[in-house]
Parts: structure tokens; sequence; C-alpha cells
């Protein structure tokens, strides 16, 4: 558990509470936001995906802004830094599960590209003429697509 020197961190009991629990903590120094970045991106990412974009009325309101983004962040927003998968994902060792799915999927997705591609320039061969300009054989042909004029 990383946090700064808050009165609700350094008490005896929420450290007793801490160690029973099986956390280690970890308190940050005083005025330097780069010892706990973590903590400094999720406000920095709440303050951009969320409350720039909302008029807080009331603290009501406001507090369920707060905690449906901090639920999003956790279960559904994925998050480069572990490699794409959500919080909760890694938390629970899903993580590598979905990176593997994740591989043989684009692994697919290259094999079927490779295979449209060959079957494009298959077709292609019946679309060519001689360097004469007459129609036949594709020995020394130029290729003519679809896409050019006059063809």
């Amino acid at each position: 558990m990383i946090s700064n020197n808050g009165k609700q961190f350094v008490c005896k009991k929420y450290r007793e509470l801490l160690t029973l629990s099986g956390f280690t903590y970890c308190i940050t120094s005083p005025y330097y936001p780069q010892s706990n970045g973590k903590q400094e991106r999720f406000h920095g990412s709440l303050k951009s995906e969320r409350l720039n974009h909302k008029h807080l009325n009331d603290f009501d309101y406001a507090e369920k802004v707060i905690d449906d983004y901090v639920d999003y962040y956790n279960n559904v927003r994925l998050h480069s830094a572990i490699g794409y998968v959500t919080p909760r994902d890694m938390l629970e060792g899903r993580a590598p599960a979905i990176q593997a799915l994740r591989s043989q999927k684009l692994k697919d997705a290259r094999e079927r590209r490779r295979m449209a591609f060959q079957e494009y320039n298959v077709s292609l061969t019946a679309h060519c003429e001689t360097e004469d300009g007459s129609a036949g054989g594709c020995n020394s042909q130029k290729w003519v697509t679809p896409m050019q004029p006059g063809h």
C-alpha cells in the first residue's frame, strides 16, 4: 500500500489492519507526486475522461460520477501499461489467457488476409495483357487492375 502522510493512513490501527491483510506499507515523499505515480495517473484520467466533461452540480451527483468511473477504470477500461487488460483481469490472473487469445485472433486474421491476397492475385492473372497490348498469355505482362482507367 502506497500513500502520502495523511493522518488516516499513518494511524496505528490502519497499519495493523494492512499488516493482518498481508499488505506492506510505504509512505511517499511529501510534496513529490512522482513517487505516487499510479495514483496521480488515476486522478489525471479521472479529470480528463470524466470530471472535465460533467457539470457537477451537487455532492451526490459528483459522488455517483466518481464511483461509476472507478468501476469503469478497474473493470472495463483497458490499460496499456499492463498489456491492454483491465486491472481486475490482471489482479485475478486472467491477463495471460486474454493476451494469448488476442495473439491467436491476430494470427488468424493475418492468415485470412494472406489467403485473400493470394486469391486476389490469382484473379488478376485473368486480367492481364501482353506487352504489345494484345490479350493472351501472361508471361511478360502488364498487370491491369480494376482501378486503372480504360480497362
